[in-house]
């Protein structure tokens, strides 16, 4: 019961935060734009007019640069990455701190009011993960409603609630954004969660479709008591479904339609994959720009807030010379592009016509992208060389500030310059190719295809957009343009930009499938030791130092040393693992106060006593010059670790394939995994660090283990290398190898040898830190099958 409450709190908390941030958003902005109007109406030059909007700009950019670069550079970006890692087991320090989450709050709302090519959709994500983890966080809660009975919370104080909590979080983050409770739950399963059960989905379910209801109820106020509008970026329906029927668009001159029912012809399909592979050249310079921009960022503090206000003085000053030297007014028509004013007038368009670059630059970009995806002739929008504009410009913008010190997303210039570009494309196919195409359809599918180029996702992508504009009439071109944008952006980039973050920022992502190599391995060739241990009663002395020595985060228990058991065979086996921020919990608290001796202490100290320690923050001991000094008379206490360490902790055995290791390992999250031999002796530990390929590859171990059988020979060069270069996949210059498939059906392309052949087979052997490979022949493994390092 406790479990849904919080979910649905968690929901509710999303929601507010969402309407929090759009409306002191709007506030801003609007502020802007009546000083602009105020400075036109007292007939001030241009230069004067661009003096204040740069300015302006560049203040809100700074103030959210200063939060990012001096209190919490984890608030930078959309933290979409950090999500991933995250919930996929590695631990990141402040990721969803208080602190965090506020300064990820107010840095948004500033940079996204800026007039940066930026949204706070993104950002949103991380701010629904924060308040999910603020459920879990005990004393925090507990600071804030103190009546609440501990045993509400504390049930849920442990990982796998934690990541279940966050992934709620996150999916209720993407259906405030965009008013989509069904994308909601696929985002979170198919780029965060790295497991899968029906109550996990259930979960995240209830708190995105509370989420969405709560910021529509919110938002009903302002729309006559209309729903459909559920999200920061929300089409819904503009008008009621009844007027739209009623008001049809002339395609041809003979026929009508209407923006609901326009007709998708056969013949459109072919339009539509061209439409898709534009979109993926454009996302996929995106994701290339970004790998090439994020290494080269500044790294100072100075430098980033030059970076930043550089940022700033750019964008403005480039939208606002568009704006003011291309001029094109255009009439009205049916919306308004601006409800009670008219933009455009202080660029010199008349009364009663706006100016197109003006209303896609300053006025609301949401309601720029309705426009682009519901309208059509003769009320078209834009004309081609604006949305021209808009598309490359912004484009641009998007790559040099997504990446930057501030709470930015991409989600908002992404589908900008989709849409821009898929409008395009529809009035040039309805100018020169087929009058009656509806040119609405080809925007979003347009929008579709940037962000699938961009983001690399495909089934949640489809849902959120067709969940966004309320219409699943044009779902055929959607699935068109994103399948066919993924398949060009992979030969820009083959990762989207969360996994290019990820790499660019050292944080460890298992992926959903095994490295090809981790079947011909074992547990035993990647497994770091030796590893250090702690028994179930153990000094406190002996903690102290292997907690100031070593900087590992978890540590196997093992039985009590010197003990026998029937068969007198040592007991020095694996009992639990225990965690750093327990041991400095346990010491900081002084839980050993009771026993100056093994025995005394065993009956003293039991598991009810652990509901005293809170895990969220860390009660240090006294400390002179950064090292740990407990009292002198504590040293030689002994503390029993038995009674809070985890008794039931996963283990593996040495010879235990490392590809079902890796399955075991990502699928339930952890971050650490002992390895045990037949006698349940601890021989060695597994990280995420012991899955990555700069191990697994370098591993000689593995590489000895590669299939030689079959015609099947993997090689390197004759020439030493260092342990830590990666293995080639082509041959070196002066070897006659051909490739072809290998005949075991794997499906791996190796090299085949003719029997004269000599290469050099993958078995390394140690000298060091250097890898040594061994010159075989061909005639030499012929007959052998499998060859390993032993029998070299």
């Amino acid at each position: 019961m406790y479990r849904w409450i919080l979910t649905v709190v968690i929901g509710v908390s999303v929601a507010a935060s969402a309407q929090v941030v759009q409306s002191l958003i709007s506030l801003l902005i609007g502020f802007r734009n009546q000083m602009l109007q105020s400075l036109f109406d007292q007939r001030r030059t241009e230069a004067d007019i661009l003096i204040f909007f740069t300015m302006y700009n560049a203040g809100l950019v700074l103030i959210a640069g200063f939060l990012v670069v001096f209190l919490e550079p984890r608030a930078a970006a959309d933290g979409i990455s950090e999500i991933k890692a995250y919930l996929n087991g590695s631990n990141i320090p402040n990721c969803f701190s208080v602190q965090t989450i506020i300064v990820k709050l107010l840095g948004s709302i500033f940079a996204s009011s800026a007039g940066l090519a930026c949204g706070p959709e993104g950002p949103l994500i991380h701010i629904g993960a924060g308040i999910a983890h603020a459920v879990t966080a005990v004393d925090k809660i507990y600071t804030f409603l103190p009546w609440l009975p501990h045993s509400v919370l504390a049930q849920f104080h442990n990982d796998r609630d934690r990541r279940e909590f966050i992934a709620a979080g996150a999916g209720a983050g993407i259906a405030a954004a965009f008013g989509a409770p069904i994308g909601g739950v696929l985002f979170a399963l198919e780029e965060a969660a790295s497991h899968l059960s029906p109550q996990l989905i259930w979960r995240i379910l209830t708190s995105a479709l509370v989420a969405t209801f709560t910021l529509a109820l919110i938002k009903s106020n302002g729309t006559g008591g209309d729903i459909s509008l559920a999200g920061l970026l929300s089409f819904g329906t503009a008008i009621s479904i009844g007027d739209a029927k009623e008001r049809t668009l002339n395609s041809d001159g003979t026929d009508s339609v209407s923006a609901l029912d326009a007709p998708i012809y056969v013949w459109e399909l072919f339009l539509f994959i061209i439409l898709g592979a534009v979109g993926g050249v454009f996302g996929g310079f995106f994701g290339a720009g970004f790998d090439f921009l994020t290494p080269r960022r500044p790294r100072s503090r100075f430098l980033k807030m030059v970076e930043v206000l550089l940022i700033s003085l750019a964008t403005s000053y480039s939208v606002f010379f568009f704006a003011s030297n291309y001029p094109v007014c255009r009439n009205d028509g049916s919306w308004t592009c601006k409800e009670a004013d008219n933009w455009g007038g202080w660029l010199g368009c008349p009364e009663g016509q706006y100016d197109e670059l003006a209303t896609l630059f300053f006025g609301s970009k949401e309601q720029s992208i309705v426009r682009m995806v519901t309208q059509a002739w003769p009320h078209e929008p834009f004309s081609n060389t604006s949305l021209f504009i808009t598309s490359i410009l912004n484009l641009f913008l998007m790559l040099i500030t997504y990446g930057s010190p501030l709470p930015a997303g991409y989600f908002m210039p992404s589908w900008l310059v989709g849409a821009s570009i898929g409008r395009l494309f529809g009035q040039l196919v309805k100018a020169y190719v087929g009058s009656s195409v509806y040119s609405g359809a080809y925007a979003l599918a347009g929008a579709a295809a940037m962000l699938g180029g961009v983001q690399r996702t495909s089934i949640s992508l489809v849902f959120i957009i067709v969940e966004c504009t309320s219409n699943v009439h044009f779902l055929l071109p959607i699935v068109t343009t994103l399948m066919v944008a993924n398949f060009v952006a992979q030969k820009f980039t083959k990762e989207g930009v969360f996994d290019i973050s990820l790499r660019h920022h050292s944080l460890r992502f298992l992926p959903h499938h095994p490295d090809w190599l981790m079947s011909l391995c074992t547990v035993s060739d990647v497994m770091a030791n030796p590893v250090k241990c702690l028994h179930t009663v153990e000094k406190v002395g002996n903690i102290i130092d292997l907690l100031r020595n070593c900087h590992h985060n978890g540590f196997p228990v093992l039985s009590l040393e010197g003990s026998r058991d029937e068969n007198c065979i040592p007991r020095d086996r694996l009992e639990g693992l225990i965690l750093r921020s327990h041991l400095r919990h346990i010491l900081g608290t002084r839980f050993m106060r009771d026993g100056s001796t093994r025995d005394s202490l065993w009956s003293r100290i039991t598991a009810a006593r652990m509901s005293e320690v809170s895990l969220d923050g860390e009660i240090e001991l006294v400390r002179r010059k950064g090292v740990l000094l407990p009292p002198a008379d504590d040293r030689e206490r002994y503390v029993n670790l038995a009674a809070y360490m985890n008794a039931a902790c996963y283990s593996v055995y040495s010879q235990c394939p490392l590809s079902r290791a890796y399955t075991i390992f990502r699928s339930l999250g952890l971050r650490h995994l002992p390895v045990v031999n037949q006698r349940f002796e601890v021989v060695g530990m597994l990280t995420r660090a012991n899955f990555s390929e700069r191990v697994l590859y370098v591993s000689p171990a593995c590489w000895d283990l590669a299939e030689v059988a079959a015609g099947t020979l993997l090689y390197t060069p004759t020439t030493p290398r260092r342990s830590s270069s990666s293995t080639p996949t082509t041959p070196p210059a002066g070897l006659d190898c051909t490739r072809e498939r290998s005949s075991s059906g794997s499906g791996r392309e190796s090299l085949s040898m003719p029997a004269a052949s000599s290469c050099s087979l993958a078995a390394p052997r140690r000298a060091g830190k250097v890898a040594w490979s061994v010159p075989l022949s061909w005639e030499g493994i012929a007959g052998k099958g499998r060859v390993t390092g032993k029998s070299l």
